[in-house]
């Protein structure tokens, strides 16, 4: 389980030690596809799907058009339930950006700024006065992961108060420096949430709801509890079983909300057309804060973000998101109005980059290279 903890949001950065010239041409320009660009996506998804057993729901959007918007396979198993189009699915770590609009909102507001001190608002916690909420947002606090400690992964499935989380990670030793080195964990937006809390004077559930959801016209978009978990028809399988789930007092602002294909497509347009922050907060939003790879990938708040190789040498913000059997997968190229939306319930551990690049590949008309599969 805590494997599933530690690769919630990063399976698309993971980094292979460069070696060899056979390495190197190991590439595709999908040339074996016929037709035009939509044909030759829906044959490619077709044949991976085939191919690798794929479950789960796919949607492309290019410029306002859909290139793909299809489903595969079975979404429970014991109830013979197929993926549908408009399925509600929880996305996991996709609920650190808005939880990162939402400081960018409040700082907006003048109520707070990212590069306040942690202990403001934590006075108690170690480190506090040298950890900056900037540094927060982009997983360089140095705080060690509360979902890897030994009290939580025995109960991740019972409900924990805050107290509880505070007291797995506060007596912990710190693993760097503040702004030292990039280690993505869930502790930071954890914090962050309890700001929100503390500096809107509503909860965070409220907040999102009001200022992100309505905001951005997410109409099947809900915070996960055990009232809208009952909507869900998902069901998360590890190796072929059904996988028990993370209580969403764990999930909170790191990890704690449920929508569609088709809102996330929203959310992400609400996110370019400046519904919810200044074009300034989304330009520091998406900005390489801080190095994730060695291909070129870093992070900013709440997204990854490349200009690189693994990006095709096009501008992309990107994130994806784990939960016990589910997996999520979000890349967004705003330059060329390309989003792809992944949802699947093969496995947390799936990698969904090959397929997800081959996509973009394709629409881009550029070659794809084998770390674009890792």
């Amino acid at each position: 389980m805590k494997k599933i903890f530690k690769i919630a949001g990063i399976a698309f950065v993971s980094l292979m030690v460069l070696g060899g010239s056979a390495a190197f041409a190991t590439s595709t320009t999908h040339s074996d596809l016929k037709g035009n660009k939509k044909e030759k996506v829906e044959n490619y998804v077709a044949n991976y799907v085939k191919e690798e057993k794929f479950s789960g729901s796919i949607l492309v959007l290019q410029e306002g058009k859909v290139i793909l918007d299809q489903s595969y396979g079975k979404a429970d198993k014991d109830d013979n339930l197929s993926f549908s189009n408009d399925d509600l699915f929880p996305v996991g770590s996709l609920t650190k950006s808005m939880t990162a609009i939402a400081i960018l909102q409040l700082e907006e507001q003048g109520k707070l700024s990212v590069n306040d001190s942690l202990s403001k608002y934590f006075p108690d916690l170690p480190n506090s006065k040298k950890i900056t909420l900037h540094q927060l947002l982009n997983h360089t606090s140095g705080y060690i992961d509360f979902l890897d400690a030994k009290q939580i992964i025995k109960n991740y499935t019972k409900p924990h108060t805050d107290e509880e989380i505070l007291n797995s990670f506060k007596n912990e030793p710190v693993v760097s420096e503040p702004g030292e080195k990039f280690a993505y964990i869930n502790t930071g937006y954890y914090l962050l949430g309890k700001i929100i809390e503390q500096v809107s004077g509503v909860d965070y559930a409220t907040y999102l709801e009001k200022n992100i959801f309505d905001k951005a016209g997410l109409d099947h978009t809900f915070i996960l509890n055990d009232e809208t978990m009952t909507k869900v028809k998902v069901k998360g399988y590890e190796n072929g079983k059904l996988a028990e789930q993370i209580h969403p007092s764990l999930l909170f602002a790191s990890g704690n909300v449920l929508s569609t294909k088709e809102d996330m497509v929203k959310y992400l347009s609400a996110i370019d057309s400046n519904k919810l922050i200044t074009p300034e907060q989304r330009e520091k939003m998406h900005s390489f804060t801080t190095k994730v790879n060695l291909l070129g990938i870093g992070y900013g708040y709440g997204w990854y973000v490349a200009n690189g190789p693994m990006s095709f040498y096009e501008k992309m913000h990107a994130h994806g998101g784990s939960l016990p059997g589910l997996r999520v997968g979000v890349n967004h190229y705003q330059d060329q109005d390309l989003s792809i939306i992944i949802f699947s319930n093969i496995g947390s551990e799936w990698i969904y980059s090959k397929l997800m690049n081959g996509i973009t590949s394709i629409l881009f008309d550029k070659r794809q290279w084998f770390f674009h599969s890792l």
